[in-house]
């Protein structure tokens, strides 16, 4: 019995010992995986505000001005805040879509562009994109902007990982998921929502942002 016995407790100690290595291998395995989580690129979106401008008049230009039209540019201003692998992250895109409802008769246009943002250091940043008069007194029969008929919906993502999303909508009026609307239900234009380097803004607030790689269709 007691040799018996030996033999039990000798083999309990070999499981346990073996356990406990295999253990160990697994709790090595696993720290790269959680070291590789810590470092993975984040991005998040902070802020969306909306804003009209008149369009800008230089006092340097030697030609006469013309008189302000009353015609209004609708201005997205995206705040976003990184997080990268020592500090930077390779590129940050940022898909955007914005909804403008009639202001009598007519369809809803949908907006939509995608920009990407380079070499972006670790902290808060803004991306701003603009709206041409023409295209707010086409589709919503007013020269001027009225931001509760106005919605925005942003999807950011940092390389490769995940992406997040935030929506602006300030009036019931607007219909949930409309940025997945389709024609003939609504209106949409792609790549209508402008960087400031195709506008009259392109010389304003130039390290405010980041640098803006080519734009590419969504759609």
């Amino acid at each position: 019995m007691q040799k018996l016995g030996s033999k039990r407790l000798v083999m309990l100690l070999s499981v346990i010992v073996f356990l406990g290595m295999a253990g160990g291998l697994l709790a090595q395995d696993a720290q790269p995986k959680g070291a590789a989580a810590k470092g993975t690129p984040q991005v998040r979106i902070t802020e969306i505000v909306l804003d009209a401008l008149p369009s800008p008049e230089f006092d340097d230009n030697p030609k006469p001005q013309a008189k302000t039209s009353g015609n209004e540019w609708l201005q997205v201003l995206i705040r976003y805040e990184t997080r990268g692998k020592e500090g930077w992250l390779d590129e940050v895109q940022l898909k955007c879509h914005a909804v403008m409802m009639p202001y009598k008769a007519g369809k809803p246009v949908v907006l939509n562009a995608e920009v990407t943002y380079l070499d972006v250091m670790d902290g808060l940043h803004n991306a701003v994109l603009y709206v041409r008069p023409a295209i707010v007194q086409r589709y919503t029969g007013n020269k001027r902007i009225k931001k509760t008929n106005v919605a925005v919906y942003v999807e950011a993502m940092a390389g490769e990982g995940e992406p997040v999303v935030k929506e602006l909508r300030q009036s019931r009026d607007i219909p949930d998921k409309w940025w997945e609307a389709k024609e003939p239900r609504v209106v949409i234009r792609d790549n209508e929502l402008l960087p400031p380097t195709e506008t009259p803004f392109a010389g304003f607030d130039y390290d405010a942002y980041e640098h803006l790689r080519v734009m590419r269709q969504t759609r």
